[in-house]
């Protein structure tokens, strides 16, 4: 069965397909927040368990101090350390999916596809062509203003594999 969730589209899509050596980006299936877990996220989490508690803690013990003692943390960094002592035991989280290097590439040639002036096609065709096709894409597309298209085209891209990602998740979102 489906679970409908509100997700805040201006939070949810720019992290979608993204990649970054030092985070991770979380969908909270419970809330439909977007949550970013860094490297430095990690490592403080790590040590502060460690501190409080030594080599062994429960989740619902780590969870229960976060909640209830620690109030001088801001609320991103509660957020943050209750995401982590969460993320063993439960579900909950949903590791957002990275960039494709691959998919990018096909986005680029089913964009060509729909490019109808055969001077600007054949340019597009030879910019994808070899190592540096991704700049020399988008170097023809400020040449021949292109831009506007390849935004919808890859926004309206974007969003079905959002959605298509979301349902192999069996979440419907309400995006707002």
């Amino acid at each position: 069965m489906m679970k409908r969730l509100r997700i805040d589209r201006s939070d949810f899509e720019p992290l979608f397909e993204t990649s970054s050596y030092d985070a991770t980006v979380y969908l909270d299936s419970d809330t439909g927040d977007v949550i970013i877990i860094t490297q430095d996220d990690r490592d403080t989490f790590d040590t502060w368990v460690y501190e409080q508690f030594g080599e062994f803690a429960t989740t619902s013990q780590i969870v229960g101090v976060i909640e209830k003692v620690i109030r001088d943390w801001d609320a991103r960094k509660r957020e943050v350390m209750v995401t982590l002592a969460h993320l063993d035991d439960s579900d909950r989280y949903i590791e957002l999916p990275g960039q494709n290097t691959s998919q990018s590439y096909g986005d680029m040639e089913k964009f060509i596809v729909t490019i109808k002036d055969k001077t600007q096609h054949a340019a597009l065709e030879t910019a994808i062509q070899g190592k540096g096709a991704f700049s020399r894409f988008k170097n023809t597309l400020t040449k021949y203003d292109l831009w506007d298209a390849w935004n919808k085209f890859i926004e309206d891209r974007k969003y079905k594999r959002m959605a298509a990602w979301l349902k192999s998740q069996n979440i419907e979102p309400s995006f707002f």
